[in-house]
């Protein structure tokens, strides 16, 4: 009978949890085990660095997954958002003329933009056109990665606001990278998003069953569009640019 209870209670812990939860963990306990260095301080601080970009670009796959899509386009939309947002700071900084702050919102809005235009023709294949979603982003990730080389010939691109790479790149709080702070505040908004807003109850809805969301008066359209949009336009973009610094 203790054993039954503590199947019990292990079952419930995993449903709670989650199994990737666990299998982090135990990866955490081998890898300390096979290299005891995996535990420094710097060596956290850098798995910690590479994670948030990650979470940051899982954040916004998820809502296309709950909705019941799919987005291959991640990693170009990034690469894409990256140039555009460089070469926008370094073309309006060039002369000195415009304000260091100035340059560097413009730089996020025009990455941003690029991120969100990609999105947007996804979720107008995907929802009007009736493509699938896994041939629309294979589309456009090979014309978003296209582009991208092509606008910065495949070269790196140098001469951005030296406030933008202290601050975005190198800057640290409490010993951790700003990005770090930056997925752990994406992850808050969208749990919230996700749990307490008619959206999110939505977004469940209509990747559950849409024809019983469109029944019930869902604009589904709107809502897979917006989940597309979004995703494109992750938090990522305003960061991936500091791999162009020099």
């Amino acid at each position: 009978m203790k054993f039954d209870g503590l199947i019990r209670r292990s079952n419930n812990l995993l449903r709670r949890v989650g199994f990737l939860p666990l299998m982090v963990l135990l990866a955490v306990v081998l890898f300390s085990l096979a290299e005891p260095r995996f535990l420094r301080q710097a060596n956290l601080i850098n798995v910690m660095r590479g994670t948030g970009f990650l979470v940051l670009v899982a954040c916004g796959q998820m809502l296309v997954l709950i909705v019941g899509g799919f987005d291959l386009s991640v990693g170009a939309v990034v690469a894409l958002s990256s140039v555009v947002s460089a070469l926008t700071m370094v073309g309006l900084g060039a002369d000195g003329a415009m304000a260091v702050w100035m340059v560097i919102a413009l730089g996020f809005a025009a990455g941003i933009s690029a991120g969100l235009a990609v999105g947007l023709i996804n979720g107008l294949c995907v929802n009007y056109l009736k493509v699938s979603p896994f041939m629309v982003t294979l589309g456009t990730m090979s014309i978003a990665a296209g582009v991208a080389l092509y606008v910065s010939a495949g070269a790196p691109i140098y001469g951005l606001p030296e406030e933008f790479t202290q601050i975005f790149g190198r800057y640290r709080f409490f010993d951790l990278p700003l990005v770090v702070y930056a997925a752990a505040a994406m992850v808050a908004v969208l749990w919230v998003v996700m749990n307490k807003t008619v959206f999110g109850l939505y977004v469940y809805a209509i990747g559950g069953d849409p024809a019983a969301a469109r029944n019930s008066g869902i604009s589904a359209s709107a809502v897979l569009i917006s989940c597309y949009v979004l995703c494109g336009m992750r938090l990522c973009n305003r960061w991936s640019g500091n791999s162009l610094t020099p």
